[in-house]
């Protein structure tokens, strides 16, 4: 069981939310392993690989920073 709490906020229009707590059963699916062993890719070269060799970070540094 994991309980998620949401503190209490004023929100932008001044609007008091108050503290509020949601619980939610976590289980470990059998998703997860299927979906593990379906991964397209697991290390960075076989991302890089997979996306042409060229990645986002490499677009980033690639990229002008704004003036």
């Amino acid at each position: 069981m994991l309980r998620i709490v949401f503190p209490a906020q004023i929100d932008g229009a001044g609007r008091l939310h108050e503290q509020t707590a949601v619980h939610a059963v976590v289980e470990r699916g059998e998703w997860q392993r299927a979906l593990a062993s379906n991964a397209v890719a697991t290390t960075p070269a076989q991302v890089q690989a997979a996306a042409g060799g060229d990645t986002l970070l490499a677009a980033v540094d690639r990229a002008d920073p704004p003036s």
